[in-house]
């Protein structure tokens, strides 16, 4: 990671000797990095800039503090932006496509006959190759047990994760 550049000094300090409220405001707000070694020095003797030190934090927590308290209540805040259901549109929409299916319905009886054909002829068919593999299925149990286990640990502790907690004070 690059270094920060360090401010000027006409910057860090003020023309009587002290630390100016940009240098004051830095070290603040934690970007020490910014300052020449010597304005800590300073600060440790200077009684003024301390003090201006210490204002400048305050004033910082508060601003964050504000800023903090209006995002909670704006996010608190119900929105009032519902849009309505356009049902106007959702039924021109099924009357569309209830028109846009007529020149299929030859179609669908054919394929109706077939759909019925293929259950009836089908469904006997699926039936003994799934009896057929039931035999081999029971080695494969206790392992789909133990899966089925673990995908019910996992809802209860994301239930208990997303669950609001009362906090006592």
């Amino acid at each position: 990671m690059k270094s920060p550049v360090e401010l000027p000094l006409e910057l860090v300090w003020t023309s009587e000797g002290h630390l100016s409220d940009v240098a004051m405001t830095a070290i603040a707000d934690g970007e020490e990095a910014i300052l020449p070694r010597d304005a800590f020095g300073h600060l440790g003797l200077c009684d003024a800039c301390a003090l201006g030190v210490e204002r400048a934090a305050a004033l910082s927590a508060d601003v964050n503090l504000a800023l903090g308290a209006a995002a909670t209540a704006a996010a608190t805040e119900p929105t009032k932006s519902h849009i309505a259901f356009p049902y106007w549109a959702a039924m021109l929409a099924t009357v569309v496509g209830t028109l846009a299916t007529f020149p299929n319905f030859g179609v669908l009886k054919a394929w109706i006959a077939r759909t019925w054909w293929a259950f009836r002829e089908g469904t006997p068919l699926v039936t003994r190759h799934v009896a057929s593999a039931l035999p081999h299925a029971w080695s494969v149990l206790p392992l789909l047990s133990l899966a089925a286990a673990m995908l019910l640990l996992l809802a209860g502790l994301s239930v208990a994760r997303l669950a609001p907690r009362v906090t006592v004070r």
